[in-house]
């Protein structure tokens, strides 16, 4: 499993991204059979960065959102990489082969959120927040376990689009996705 978003020119932008590629390469060195997932955020009911969202959508006084918000994803959801994993260790034959893995629907950051509060009938404004602005947020709040943004973070938001660029994976993983707001209503 590697990430979305994780290439040769990404390597070096931060740690998590280098990791990523380094093991994809020895993978790819080993001679061995194998399938790399690069998938978009995962977003399932526990744990990762859904819960954490919703938080805040439904708590903060304002939705914040880190830059101007257009940068795109394509959240898929935990028991559908589930099942392309399941389905990836039944490929006939010789397999060695990376798949870009999203889920069903291409957004951006301002209609996430949007989306978020609307799932929750939360009426908050949103702000958006430069970049620049929330590095020295980051930076401390990196002090803490578990912080709820990081530097490494501004820094992937700023690489851009966190989305599929094939449809490789879809044709050899040919499943039914959950839709965002199905999403939004499982994880809530």
């Amino acid at each position: 499993m590697s990430a979305l978003g994780v290439s040769e020119e990404t390597a070096s932008l931060v740690p998590y991204y280098a990791a990523k590629w380094e093991s994809e390469q020895i993978v790819k060195a080993s001679g061995v059979e194998h399938v790399i997932l690069r998938p978009s955020f995962v977003f399932g009911p526990d744990g990762g960065a859904l819960p954490r969202f919703l938080k805040i959508a439904r708590l903060a006084p304002v939705t914040p959102i880190i830059g101007s918000g257009t940068q795109r994803l394509q959240p898929i959801w935990v028991d559908d990489i589930a099942e392309v994993i399941a389905r990836a260790t039944e490929l006939p034959g010789e397999v060695a082969v990376t798949y870009e893995v999203g889920g069903p629907q291409v957004i951006d950051w301002n209609e996430l959120w949007a989306r978020m509060k609307e799932a929750q009938r939360a009426r908050r404004p949103a702000v958006h927040l430069p970049v620049w602005l929330m590095k020295p947020q980051a930076a401390l709040l990196e002090l803490f376990p578990s912080p709820p943004l990081t530097r490494d973070q501004l820094k992937m938001l700023e690489a851009g689009d966190n989305v599929v660029t094939n449809d490789d994976a879809r044709r050899a993983f040919p499943l039914d996705l959950v839709p965002l707001d199905e999403q939004l209503r499982r994880a809530l």
